[in-house]
């Protein structure tokens, strides 16, 4: 057994061997100077090449071993060009070190998700490319090939069966996202090379630069742009729920995890090309304006194969009122389109990295705001006896919190996004009467009281309207995190009315006069809202 160095034009058959490292494994420099099989890695290498030999192939790769670690030129080379050699080897040969060889085939059925390969990086690309993939057991018992197992496979991996039964040449028909979302619940030692081993599966080719982190992996996305106009590499949905304002490229393919079913639209008369510059992604896109004037909607030219009827896009929040500079915020959003008044289109530029010059003022403000609420007046025996949401509601301190906008525990379609407008809230407060006596109230006349906190103007607001108990999540929900900057509200009747006029008002924490700006009256002290009704 001896290393063979051949180039591209004298290469003979060969196999490859697919396989998780382990502590003491046979490298380049073991193979040269005659140590490989004091290694406990060698027993592999041996197998792997007795396998060969019964399939009337005389060569084998094996990454450990055949690869010289030490110079980095060659390293690369090789990573640069794995997935041809991939697709070029005879047969694959996958050693599951940790699959049993006494299970029965319903037990592999259950064991088979649950190995090493599957959750790996680097094995991506292996499970794809081969021609003809083999399956072995801890003791190398054959246990099947790849399309015998394609079904129990693409479940426990996203990769769509079609990819693990059909040609490489499949690979090319799937999405830029669909394709993420294989290696959206991969990992790797190096954090730069969960996009180092994605680079052959999207036909591209880069340095390696070890010590750049998460970087490696934005150049990744810049790379495929080069060569794609497929939008769906712009519809992931953000994980990391701590920075409010994002670029248009994903941090990490795990936030590619629900895009299995995300294609582009196959429209070749019109296809929307975009490019990376140093003032962000230059882009023309179909803009939908929405309630507020910095905020708008932009689709993405693909769809969700399982809602097709439904846009796709993205929220983009305006850095200012008179540029060109846009950011991401929210995750990736669906819209039915009807009744939808687009803008005429224009070249914006979406910044990579984001630093909003008012959010560096505000954007902690909203998670300090506290309202304590205090009702007077001729009606005092009215009571609040609901808020939405309930768990920023503190009973025995008549106190509105701030929202907890990182509980996990919370589905994302119920959290306040704190992207939105700089750390804007808002909570709503149902009114009762508690007397017994006749009130001027009726079931019906029951008060809500919205207060809140506008991160974009720095001002608490409030609003006041009659409703119900089954009215308060409604009315929470439809009115804007940043839609006013009142602070002082009247519920007024007509004339002829016996009923009681109603008056909202906001103090600063000291109870004095409303300050100017709430960020720099901050000392701790809750802001007083008094509910007088006559």
């Amino acid at each position: 057994m001896q290393i063979l160095e051949l180039f591209s034009k004298d290469i003979l058959p060969y196999v490859i061997l697919s396989h998780t490292w382990g502590n003491d494994e046979v490298a380049f420099h073991d193979m040269r100077n005659g140590e490989a099989r004091s290694k406990q890695g060698f027993i592999k290498i041996a197998r792997c090449c007795e396998e060969a030999v019964k399939d009337g192939i005389e060569y084998a790769w094996i990454d450990t071993c055949c690869i010289d670690k030490s110079s980095s030129s060659e390293l690369s080379e090789v990573i640069n060009s794995m997935f041809q050699w991939y697709r070029h080897a005879e047969k694959w040969y996958a050693y599951l070190s940790d699959l049993s060889s006494q299970l029965s085939k319903e037990d592999i059925e259950k064991s088979l998700p649950s190995c090493k390969c599957f959750t790996r990086g680097w094995t991506l690309q292996e499970l794809i490319a081969p021609k003809e993939l083999i399956f072995f057991a801890q003791d190398w018992t054959p246990r099947g090939d790849r399309s015998h197992w394609a079904a129990i496979i693409s479940a426990a991996t996203l990769i769509h069966e079609a990819v693990l039964t059909g040609s490489v040449q499949k690979v090319r028909t799937f999405s830029v996202a669909q394709k993420f979302s294989w290696a959206s619940n991969r990992h790797t030692t190096r954090e730069e090379d969960m996009a180092y081993c994605l680079m052959g599966l999207f036909g591209v080719h880069m340095p390696l630069l070890y010590g750049e982190g998460s970087q490696a992996f934005i150049r990744l996305q810049e790379e495929i742009m080069k060569k794609s106009d497929d939008q769906t590499i712009f519809a992931w949905s953000q994980i990391d729920m701590d920075h409010q304002y994002r670029g248009l490229l994903a941090s990490s393919p795990i936030e590619f995890e629900q895009c299995t079913d995300i294609v582009p639209f196959r429209n070749w008369k019109s296809s929307q090309s975009y490019e990376n510059t140093n003032a962000g992604i230059r882009l023309t896109p179909s803009l939908l304006r929405t309630q507020n004037e910095t905020l708008f909607f932009m689709s993405l030219q693909c769809y969700d194969q399982r809602a097709p009827e439904r846009m796709l896009g993205i929220d983009l929040v305006k850095l200012s009122p008179t540029g060109d500079q846009y950011a991401r915020i929210h995750d990736l959003q669906y819209h039915m389109g009807i009744g939808c008044e687009f803008l005429e289109r224009q070249t914006i530029f979406i910044r990579n990295d984001v630093i909003h010059p008012e959010a560096h003022n505000f954007i902690e403000t909203g998670k300090f705001i506290r309202f304590h609420i205090s009702v007077t007046g001729h009606e005092s025996s009215h009571q609040i006896t609901h808020a939405w949401p309930p768990d920023q509601w503190v009973q025995h301190h008549q106190m509105l919190t701030p929202p907890n906008w990182f509980d996990a525990s919370k589905p994302k379609s119920n959290r306040p996004d704190p992207g939105l407008f700089n750390w804007s809230w808002h909570a709503a407060l149902l009114l009762s009467s508690s007397a017994t006596r006749d009130t001027f109230f009726s079931e019906d006349e029951k008060l809500i009281v919205v207060i809140g906190y506008n991160g974009r103007e720095d001002q608490c607001w409030c609003q006041v309207d009659f409703g119900s108990s089954e009215d308060l999540e409604d009315v929470w929900t439809k009115t804007p995190y940043s839609g006013t900057t009142r602070m002082s509200c009247s519920l007024g009747m007509d004339a002829n009315s016996r009923a009681p006029s109603v008056h909202v008002t906001l103090l600063g924490p000291d109870g004095a006069t409303y300050p100017e700006s709430v960020t720099a009256s901050l000392d701790g002290q809750p802001f007083i809202t008094l509910i007088q009704i006559d």
